[in-house]
């Protein structure tokens, strides 16, 4: 076996995916600039947090098990054919001018580089996120997992 890879409990990990989203959600709704300056660290950090923890649990469901780490990418290639292609027509239908491939391209590794955009830290590539590519894959997988749950039910 893999040191990458864990076992979790999925009813915990979907709440927590929906913590992780509800706090985006409030970060949107609350922003007083127009280009979410104001609460893009705490928006992006929350929305990436969602995706990973949901890609997880469906992980769980499909394999029973999923990998380590933090990099969107990484996490949505564990996932089933079904899974992604249904995520991506979901996407497809809320997201006109990103696609889905240059969404999670662009936002694969926003947790690692977001989180501590504090620190000063010569190996960073920079702060670069597509937010609403982000909060789209965000609402995408939180539905997509509420349909797994309602299926298992």
């Amino acid at each position: 076996m893999s040191d990458r890879i864990r076992h979790g409990n999925l009813k915990k990990a979907i709440k927590e995916g929906h913590m992780f989203q509800e706090i985006a959600e409030k970060c949107l709704k609350q922003a007083r600039d127009p280009f979410l300056f104001d609460c893009i660290n705490v928006l992006t950090v929350n929305a990436a947090f969602a995706c990973e923890v949901y890609l997880k649990a469906i992980c769980i469901v499909e394999r029973g098990e999923f990998y380590i780490g933090h990099f969107l990418r990484d996490q949505f290639d564990m996932i089933s054919n079904t899974a992604q292609e249904s995520i991506k027509a979901d996407f497809k239908m809320n997201m006109e001018n990103t696609s889905f491939e240059e969404a999670l391209r662009l936002n694969s590794d926003a947790l690692d580089e977001w989180r501590y955009s504090f620190e000063e830290n010569p190996g960073k590539k920079g702060a670069i996120v597509d937010i609403y590519g982000l909060i789209t894959l965000m609402r995408c997988l939180g539905r997509y997992v509420d349909e797994l749950m309602l299926e298992k039910s």
